[in-house]
């Protein structure tokens, strides 16, 4: 290490003879000595000539790193108020995907461990970080990083300028569909200020008739919220033969929102990403529903593409050997990751219900052998020809 200090230090003649002989005083057996060609002295050395030898070095580096490096005036910032580029700050950053020719962006890692303790994902927070700041300032619902965590964590391989234009295509359909007037129009606020169902207008009043899935007051064991449909119960065929599609998924959009919010609610309480679980029981489940599979691949390309990570798991039960072909004709429409979510179980399903969603039997409604009420759920009734006369049928909020 002398040989190296020696060597890096413009020093003068005179200083280094100095330390030398301070080397060889202290009988210290330091290579530096040998740079002045002085032999190693056998005699013990004075305690306060090898504090010498070991100090002096030292400054000299000290002096020559101020020669290099003039000290920063009052009105210039420290390193330490500098942004540091995020190459540096952590391994997790370093390794983001990043646009050629473009600037990188600088993240601090205040900012990083902050989000961390919020409940954003270690592995997601550098470039949930770099997310946010296409929306500081900006007023819009999925800014916060708790939401910006669920487009990085389903496009966990993009790169920033991909995750903000799907944030703000998301953002563009919202409005578009004016979200907010269905949310007023199939619900209200509960105390917790989360979203529940409850119709106000007529239209809505038949959509929840005939609908068949909803957010029961259980929940996980992580505290996300849980949803429970009754696909083999709902009226496929009624509803498209009376032109009850577009109105039903007014109220589907309702409850995919319901359950984004309370999610969204359990993870800043909890300060961890939360999401919800669903359970479809597939008890009736007919062979005819094939037909209507392309309406049903465009209905998961929206949630994907507008809900991502909305959920964790997706357990489906009671289902029987005909589900197979369904299940084949149905999933390559999902993403992968979505795909990986999926759990079917058969009609013994409590134990494995528990292992894969975290879900006690006991949350599930009556018909499923738990103990929440069957009311909790829209009761999913056939639909008679001409339900719909007179009625606004189409999709999207409505301006009050």
């Amino acid at each position: 290490p002398y040989t190296t200090l020696f060597r890096s230090c413009s020093c003068s003649s005179h200083a280094r003879r100095f330390t030398s002989l301070c080397m060889m005083v202290s009988g210290g057996r330091f290579y530096g000595a040998k740079l002045a060609g002085l032999r190693h002295s056998k005699r013990k050395g004075h305690p306060i000539a090898a504090f010498i030898c070991l100090v002096f070095p030292i400054f000299l580096l000290l002096h020559q790193r101020a020669l290099r490096h003039p000290r920063q005036g009052a009105d210039s910032p420290s390193p330490a108020d500098e942004e540091v580029p995020y190459e540096t700050c952590s391994p997790v950053v370093s390794n983001l995907m990043h646009e050629p020719n473009k600037s990188r962006v600088a993240i601090s890692l205040p900012a990083v461990a902050e989000l961390v303790a919020m409940g954003v994902p270690g592995q997601h927070a550098a470039k949930v970080a770099q997310l946010a700041r296409h929306f500081q300032g900006k007023s819009a619902d999925l800014a916060h990083p708790l939401m910006l965590a669920r487009f990085v964590s389903f496009h966990s391989n993009a790169n920033v300028s991909f995750l903000a234009s799907k944030v703000l295509a998301a953002q563009a359909w919202r409005r578009d569909i004016n979200l907010q007037a269905i949310m007023k129009e199939w619900g209200v606020l509960d105390q917790e200020m989360t979203w529940r169902r409850w119709p106000q207008t007529n239209r809505a009043v038949l959509a929840d008739r005939h609908f068949c899935a909803g957010r029961v007051c259980g929940k996980t064991h992580r505290g996300g919220p849980l949803v429970v449909a009754r696909a083999g119960t709902c009226d496929v065929d009624g509803i498209v033969a009376g032109g009850l599609v577009e109105l039903m998924l007014n109220q589907l959009l309702f409850l995919f929102e319901e359950v984004l919010q309370a999610g969204h609610a359990a993870s800043v309480q909890r300060n961890q990403l939360t999401s919800g679980a669903v359970v479809i029981d597939m008890t009736g489940i007919s062979i005819s529903v094939l037909r209507h599979v392309p309406a049903l691949g465009r209905l998961v390309a929206t949630i994907d593409m507008h809900y991502p990570d909305l959920v964790r798991t997706i357990t489906i039960v009671n289902a029987p050997y005909t589900f197979t072909a369904i299940w084949h004709a149905v999933s390559p429409f999902l993403a992968p990751s979505t795909r990986e979510k999926v759990q079917i179980l058969g009609y013994d399903f409590g134990p494995e219900l528990k292992e894969h969603a975290g879900i006690d039997l006991a949350a599930m409604p009556r018909f499923l052998g738990g103990y929440a009420s069957d009311a909790e759920l829209p009761p999913a009734q056939p639909v008679r020809e001409g339900v719909g006369f007179g009625l606004d049928l189409s999709f999207g909020g409505k301006a009050s």
